[in-house]
Order: structure tokens, then sequence, then C-alpha cells
């Protein structure tokens, strides 16, 4: 049963994500982070990434208008060129980045709680836009289901 962590904690009490180290057996915990099903937040810079979207939504020959998924989010520590953004993946494959407004609260909230290692998680949703045009074939768009201010539970 996953465990819903609230905002009150006690002074001298053990940190707050003392359980998201890793238990006995080599299984990882993870936080996941719930919305309302109403995904408004929409991933950016998938452009660079639609080969990877296709793989990851496609069903064989049959284009589906949504592939309902689940996303890691990751702090981008390593390139140095980054701002601090949010890398997004979906099957252990990168598909694009939080936009800023989002990146910038999700930053500070990990900061304020000492999750700044934890594996987040949330739920995704592949959409497919088709080019009516009759050019490029269909375009794969990213949104992810976040309700503000952060809900979570440790699983």
């Amino acid at each position: 049963m996953p465990v819903i962590l609230d905002r009150a904690t006690r002074p001298g009490a053990a940190p707050i994500n003392a359980d998201l180290l890793p238990v006995p057996g080599g299984e990882t915990r993870f936080l996941f982070l719930h919305g309302k099903g109403e995904f408004r937040h929409e991933i950016v810079r998938t452009s660079h990434y639609q080969p990877e979207l296709k793989a990851i939504a496609g069903n064989g020959d049959a284009l589906r208008r949504k592939h309902e998924c689940i996303a890691t989010l990751d702090l981008d520590e390593d390139h140095t060129n980054s701002r601090g953004d949010v890398t997004v993946t979906i099957d252990e494959v990168v598909i694009g980045y939080c936009p800023r407004t989002l990146t910038t609260q999700f930053r500070e909230w990990l900061k304020r709680w000492h999750l700044s290692h934890a594996m987040v998680k949330c739920s995704a949703v592949i959409v497919t836009v088709v080019d009516r045009s009759g050019g490029n074939g269909p375009n794969y768009r990213v949104k992810i289901d976040i309700e503000l201010p952060f809900r979570m539970t440790v699983e």
C-alpha cells in the first residue's frame, strides 16, 4: 500500500525521504506525483524526439490518438549548458523536458523536501496530432498530469 506523505514533520524525526532508501531485496521505491486527470502541463522540445515518441506510442500500423503511460522526471545536472532542466523519460527513453514554469516549482519543491535524489514519476499521455496538410505525417506531443501544489505517494 502506498504511503501518503503530509507536509507536517516532527523536529528531530528521520528525514522525510528516509523511506526512499533502497529496501532489502534491491527493490527501488519512487515518488509518484498525482494529478486530477487534466494533463495540463505540456512537455517542451518534443520535436527533437519524434522517432522515439512514435516507437513508444505506435501500435503497428494503426494510429492511436492517445497513449497513456508513466513518465519519469529527472533533474538534468549533467549538461554544462543546462539551465537546470528537468528531463522527462518514458520507457527509459528521453522524450523532452518540463516547461520552465513547472521546472522552477519542481526544483524548489524537491530542495525544500530534501528529495533531490528521489526517482519521481507521474502519469503522462502521448497525443498524436495528424498533419492535415498531408506533409510530414503525425506529430507527437506529451502532456503530464501533475497537480499544484504537488501531492505525492511513495510506492
